[in-house]
């Protein structure tokens, strides 16, 4: 004979209470572990997000870099070449050229050289940068026939606002000191030459 509905609830009804107390404690430890296991991923998601953070500003970072180096390189080419305008001294106890946020971004007393399409592409690499990489020289205030050569690239996401204040991505500074030594009829070489390095990141 199948049990009637009316039996079986009777039964459930008279369920001894170490049972009951058993159910509960079963409740109680499944909520427990469900609370840990949600927590656990909330922190593997976080773990995980600032992974992607750290690797994604290595690499604008390093894409500045390498857009500042470039600038530093073929603008010392450049120089030596007499292919670009090297600034003349300063007074010794104002502000050089390249410190000057006029010099960088604007018009009117910008004396910053900015690179081109064309001296960033290449067969290899036709990606251009939206913020160009620049460069500036100028001659040492303090130091007769040094120039100081100072360039900075941009990371692809660069962005700034109206006072120039990096917003996003990441700007690198690079500089280097030389002096000109005499190459016969050739031209002149450089030498002596050392370089600083600086950046800046946004998020």
């Amino acid at each position: 004979m199948i049990p009637s509905t009316n039996s079986r609830a009777r039964r459930a009804l008279h369920r001894s209470p170490s049972a009951q107390r058993e159910a509960g404690v079963v409740l109680i430890v499944v909520m427990v572990l469900l609370v840990a296991v949600t927590f656990m991923s909330i922190s593997v998601m976080r773990s995980t997000l600032s992974s992607d953070l750290i690797t994604n500003n290595n690499r604008t970072q390093t894409l500045a870099m390498e857009m500042a180096q470039l600038a530093l390189r073929f603008c010392e080419a450049d120089a030596a070449n007499a292919a670009m305008v090297i600034q003349p001294k300063v007074d010794p106890n104002a502000q050089m050229r390249w410190q000057k946020k006029d010099s960088w971004e604007g018009s009117g007393t910008l004396v910053a050289k900015e690179l081109s399409d064309d001296n960033l592409k290449s067969a290899n690499t036709p990606f251009v940068p939206s913020k160009k990489p620049q460069c500036l020289a100028e001659y040492d205030p303090k130091a007769d026939g040094v120039i100081v050569m100072t360039a900075r690239g941009f990371s692809p996401d660069y962005k700034s606002d109206n006072e120039a204040k990096t917003t996003a991505g990441s700007v690198v500074w690079l500089q280097s000191r030389f002096v000109f030594q005499s190459g016969g009829s050739g031209g002149g070489t450089s030498g002596g030459t050392g370089t600083g390095t600086g950046s800046g990141t946004g998020t």
